[in-house]
């Protein structure tokens, strides 16, 4: 359910009745409420001061929180990162699968209508309105987490110098908090939402378009030498640093780190815009050397098929002239035994003449004519039954 209500008149909501009560007026839990309070930059009233109202000592222990001087939320624009993240991902006209040779190679990509500095400015005009450092008072919820967990360890380190000394207790490291909760607010004021991981050591994220990227920010103390300082008039200085992921040391400016000589709202934008601006480009870069590479294994492709064929047409000549040898080996075997089971009769015929002329019987005579004209019968096609011609014509493969 999207509550309806002006920043304005969820401040004064929940500061005239208890979060239980504002919340089923509204048909929302009260920790959907604590949310949309939080997501709107609306601060609510402080643990026991509907307890406190009620008595007239307490009253005083307690103050109506000021409406903090921020936007709400701007979620147009991330939703306009999303889309612009949407239209790199849809097919385009000139894409094509290179080993599907069905499909015609189409036209090269034509030049993008828009240029990119005309694309950085169309992203510029979606920015929300941030404001500047000096209007920003209220301490983030995560800014708070890091706060109170380096106010701990002041308080626990004592004179013991070996345990790992504060960050933001110093003058330093208030301007650092403060750079810190700058950047929260503004990635959320921008659609962006932040979170943090880890204990002891801190790591911050934000949810840019298709996943959290983790961000740091940092102060760098620029100590010119006295020869710059002479020649180059060069003064000692702070500078302020912003890199994504967690290399940001003894790197040129621009490449793993980004470092500005002015803390304004210029810094998240620019990062913002840079990051988006290299997506774009990488993406036209994509767009002009696919193509060709897409042509080139087209190309291939079409000599793999073809060399394919060829090889699929020798296998199959290869294949008849067995399946046409084997026909013929079948045809001449059969012949063969014909032929043989022929001589074995005459044979036979033979031995017999040769007996009846005998003066004596000869042992054994009448089993060997049996075998040999079982033999002869056996390998003789004329007498194969019509199960055996079936069989053997099967051997042919006259259907294949």
């Amino acid at each position: 359910m999207k509550v309806k209500l002006t920043r304005e008149e969820l401040y004064e909501l929940v500061w005239s009745m208890p979060m239980t009560k504002a919340s089923k007026q509204l048909g929302i839990s009260d920790v959907m409420l604590g949310k949309l309070c939080r997501q709107r930059n609306v601060p609510r009233p402080p643990r026991g001061y509907w307890q406190a109202q009620s008595s007239e000592k307490m009253r005083h222990k307690f103050v109506k929180a000021s409406l903090p001087n921020l936007p709400e939320p701007n979620d147009d624009f991330y939703r306009y990162l999303i889309q612009e993240q949407a239209r790199r991902d849809q097919p385009r006209p000139d894409e094509f699968d290179p080993d599907d040779l069905s499909v015609p190679v189409p036209p090269p990509p034509e030049e993008f209508k828009e240029s990119i500095k005309e694309f950085e400015q169309r992203l510029e005009a979606h920015l929300p309105v941030l404001p500047e450092p000096p209007e920003i008072k209220v301490l983030h919820s995560i800014a708070k987490i890091v706060l109170d967990a380096d106010t701990l360890l002041a308080k626990g380190r004592g004179s013991n110098t070996s345990i790992w000394g504060p960050k933001y207790q110093s003058d330093k490291g208030k301007l650092d908090l403060h750079f810190l909760n700058c950047v929260l607010h503004w990635f959320e004021m921008m659609g962006f939402s932040v979170r943090i991981a880890g204990i002891k050591h801190f790591r911050f994220y934000a949810s840019v378009p298709n996943h959290d990227r983790e961000f740091r920010v940092f102060l760098i103390e620029h100590d010119p030498s006295d020869f710059a300082r002479k020649h180059r008039n060069e003064k000692k200085r702070t500078a302020f640093g912003f890199s994504w992921g967690d290399q940001y040391s003894e790197v040129s400016a621009g490449k793993k780190y980004y470092e500005y000589s002015n803390f304004t709202s210029h810094i998240i934008k620019s990062v913002i815009l840079d990051a988006e601006l290299k997506k774009e480009m990488e993406f036209r870069e994509r767009v002009f050397a696919n193509f060709p590479e897409n042509v080139k294994q087209r190309k291939w492709a079409i000599q793999r098929k073809a060399e394919q064929e060829r090889l699929d047409a020798e296998k199959k000549r290869k294949a008849l002239e067995a399946l046409l040898a084997n026909r013929v080996n079948l045809m001449d075997s059969a012949v063969a035994d014909m032929q043989a089971a022929d001589n074995i009769r005459e044979l036979i015929q033979t031995i017999k003449k040769k007996s009846q002329k005998a003066k004596k019987e000869i042992d054994d005579l009448d089993h060997w004519i049996r075998w040999a004209s079982h033999h002869a019968n056996f390998m003789d096609p004329r007498h194969m039954s019509s199960d055996g011609i079936e069989a053997w014509i099967k051997k042919f493969k006259l259907r294949d």
